[in-house]
């Protein structure tokens, strides 16, 4: 994982969730089985939507994560079809966050 953080990267210790197992392991490769439970791999696929949609709001971080954790199917478990998934489900998605997570937003 990249140490050298953007001003709009997230770090593990922002993510909401925290019951993440979590290994050093990064996700290097495109072909690996995406695992929704690690939080190193869900902060790297939130880091590298942030990077190529700069302007995400601090409120579609959170909502992109809860996305991988509470709406990825079990049947996308590819790096490249998750992100795909993100991109088509973020809009529709964004109108179902549930009310703990808005009011979580509405304290920070």
């Amino acid at each position: 994982m990249n140490n050298h953080l953007s001003a709009s990267e997230i770090t593990l210790d922002d993510l909401y969730y925290d019951d993440y197992h979590s290994t050093n392991e990064s996700i290097q490769t495109n072909t690996r089985r995406f695992d929704h439970m690690n939080g190193v791999e869900a902060l790297e696929m939130i880091n590298e939507i942030i990077a190529i949609h700069d302007h995400l709001t601090r409120d579609d971080r959170y909502l992109i994560e809860w996305m991988i954790r509470e709406k990825l199917p079990s049947s996308i478990t590819g790096y490249n079809t998750v992100r795909a998934w993100i991109s088509d489900e973020h809009k529709d998605l964004a109108e179902l966050l549930p009310l703990h997570l808005k009011k979580h937003l509405a304290l920070q």
